[in-house]
């Protein structure tokens, strides 16, 4: 050991090197501290890192996390998004998307006249700054994501920083985009909408519906009509109304014969504008598509005969 070295030859008493020596000789007096609880040593009051060599805080460790999730830079929840310019040297308890502000409420502001102006702010009863997370040049990062959580029209949302880098904070004019929220999308015609699940408009008259075994089918009323594909058929007409069908006959007929076969229950016959009763004792019966009157028809008393009824299925 070199003979010009003050400690040569002598020793170190147990206390003589303490913490606050350290910080206050060998350290240079730095404004950060080491605290030794427990046998557990923290360091506080760290800058922020520059060089390669240089400790890094926690904060700085949790945002280039954030960063690197999804390409974000995650920064704390604010209450509400400005969209219009505010007076940011005179600030003020302002009332912003419906929700009155108080001291300390965070808000981004992304409606700046001058856009170097835009990011997040802390609101107080004279000038706003901003907060903490988004003050320096290297914290406005793109892709800088930030929760909305109250507002009448931008509450949960969620906005992203899109402005490109580089990016000098005060300078640079910064866009914030929208780019989730279930809030942004609305049930259009034929569609319903409960919480953050769209669903397809069943009517009770027939409509379309999902079925989680039949997929999605069309449901018809039994009395309106509609169309069905069939896998035989193709598509078809159902209950399809027929009004005013003629029929022709000759002479001393019993019989007409339907166009298509009808449902039961919803034929009705008119011979020469008069309504007929069905049953075997009363005007007609009818099987199929074939009705069979209890008299004979004679044109030129029964004159003409129509018949409204439904069809059960009809080509399309």
């Amino acid at each position: 050991m070199a003979k010009n070295n003050p400690l040569h030859g002598l020793l170190l008493q147990d206390s003589t090197v303490t913490l606050a020596k350290l910080v206050a000789d060998f350290l240079g007096g730095s404004d950060w501290n080491i605290t030794n609880a427990a046998g557990d040593a923290t360091i506080t009051g760290l800058r922020e890192p520059t060089a390669d060599s240089d400790a890094a805080t926690k904060k700085y460790a949790d945002d280039l996390v954030g960063s690197m999730v999804n390409g974000l830079s995650w920064k704390g929840y604010v209450r509400v998004m400005s969209t219009s310019n505010i007076d940011l040297t005179t600030g003020g308890l302002l009332t912003v998307d419906g929700v009155t502000l108080v001291a300390g409420d965070r808000v981004l502001v992304n409606g700046q006249t001058l856009g170097e102006q835009n990011g997040i702010y802390v609101v107080a009863s004279g000038a706003w700054t901003r907060s903490e997370d988004f003050d320096t040049s290297e914290e406005a990062l793109p892709g800088s994501f930030v929760v909305i959580t109250e507002g009448t029209t931008y509450a949960d949302r969620g906005y992203v920083l899109a402005t490109n880098a580089p990016i000098t904070l005060g300078t640079t004019e910064l866009d914030f985009i929208s780019i989730t929220s279930y809030a942004d999308i609305v049930a259009g015609d034929g569609l319903t909408k409960v919480g953050n699940e769209l669903s397809v408009k069943v009517m009770t008259a027939g409509g379309i519906v999902i079925d989680e075994t039949e997929g999605l089918y069309l449901q018809l009323n039994e009395t309106n009509g509609g169309l069905e594909v069939d896998n035989t058929n193709g598509l078809q007409l159902i209950n399809q109304q027929i009004v005013g069908e003629v029929q022709t006959y000759a002479q001393n007929d019993t019989t007409v014969t339907l166009g298509n076969t009808p449902v039961g229950g919803t034929v009705a016959v008119y011979v020469a504008g008069l309504r007929m009763a069905e049953g075997e004792s009363d005007d007609y019966t009818i099987t199929g598509s074939v009705i069979t009157f209890n008299f004979t028809l004679d044109p030129a008393i029964h004159k003409t005969i129509m018949v409204d009824y439904y069809t059960a299925t009809a080509n399309v």
